[in-house]
């Protein structure tokens, strides 16, 4: 007598990677302590190279159910997507390859969309290091600007009707998640964050003062393509505040002083001074209040450069 089929999975998990075999393995264990009932968990990762290393960390833990699809060096945004379509599961979830899952993270966010229609959850990253949330650890409604893909879930229904994630900036970091967020929003859904369905976040970017501002700089210059698609959005990111040209006198006194101190500040010989001086202070005094100002300057003057120049293609 044929077995029935197995029942189809509550939750699919879709991970993009490229290159980054170790960090997934760790991915990937924390993703086994889940406390979801067996069979209620697809994994699927989706590799951008694809990777013979990548593909020994998958099949090493195939006994947990877990799939492995490739694509050719097409990006993360497709990657998540092309995990979508392959997904069984009524509710998906997003997580990166660098990412390390709480033990009961994926049952509240199952729970969470299951008490809230039309709704996005998203969880709460941690550095290395930082303690969990304890107490009451509840959702919380956040803007569209807070939507992240590093661990975002969304009925699959939802996802379909919203038309998946979409690089509307050919760059990277492309803020396909905020874009996703903006279209979300649009369309007359919230976005809540479980604080208690926590992740820690190991961004290799985020070790050095210089690959941070790398990534702000990329930031900064796709930023500009997002904005001239979606006006809208720039006014909900603080951090291009200052960053824009002046418009006087609709700026008014206080911006237009902002705008033209972040300008003299974010030349490149005066970024160099900033990084110098960052550089001695934490030699020096590493405990000082002033490495941390050094740093936000020298990250606002990165996403300066990079949006000036994203203007500048603009035109």
């Amino acid at each position: 007598m044929t077995p029935p089929p197995a029942p189809a999975p509550a939750v699919s998990l879709i991970i993009p990677t490229y290159n980054r075999a170790d960090r997934l393995a760790a991915t990937l264990r924390a993703i086994s302590a889940q406390t979801l009932p067996a069979g209620a968990l697809e994994v699927i990762v989706v590799d951008d190279g694809p990777a013979e290393a990548t593909r020994q960390v998958v099949q090493c833990d195939a006994s947990a159910g877990w799939r492995y699809l490739t694509q050719t060096r097409q990006g993360a945004t497709l990657a998540r997507n092309w995990g979508a379509q392959h997904a069984h599961g009524g509710l998906l979830v997003f997580l990166d390859d660098d990412i390390e899952l709480g033990p009961d993270s994926l049952a509240r966010l199952t729970t969470r969309l299951a008490a809230h229609p039309r709704t996005i959850v998203v969880g709460t990253l941690l550095d290395p290091g930082q303690a969990p949330p304890s107490g009451d650890a509840g959702p919380v409604t956040v803007s569209f600007t807070e939507c992240y893909t590093g661990l975002l879930s969304v009925l699959a229904a939802d996802f379909a009707a919203l038309g998946g994630f979409q690089d509307v900036t050919g760059g990277w970091p492309n803020w396909d998640d905020v874009e996703f967020g903006y279209r979300a929003h649009q369309a007359g859904y919230s976005l809540l964050r479980d604080r208690g369905a926590w992740a820690i976040h190991h961004d290799a970017t985020a070790q050095t003062l210089a690959g941070t501002a790398r990534r702000y700089q990329a930031a900064g210059q796709s930023a500009a393509r997002l904005f001239q698609k979606y006006p809208a959005i720039q006014s909900h990111l603080p951090m291009f505040t200052d960053k824009g040209p002046l418009a006087w006198p609709a700026d008014g006194l206080g911006l237009t002083a902002r705008k033209l101190l972040r300008h003299a500040l974010s030349a490149w010989p005066v970024l160099r001074a900033l990084e110098w001086s960052e550089r001695t202070v934490q030699r020096v005094a590493p405990r000082a209040a002033l490495g941390p100002a050094l740093r936000r300057w020298i990250i606002g003057g990165y996403i300066w450069q990079g949006f000036q120049r994203g203007l500048r293609e603009r035109r």
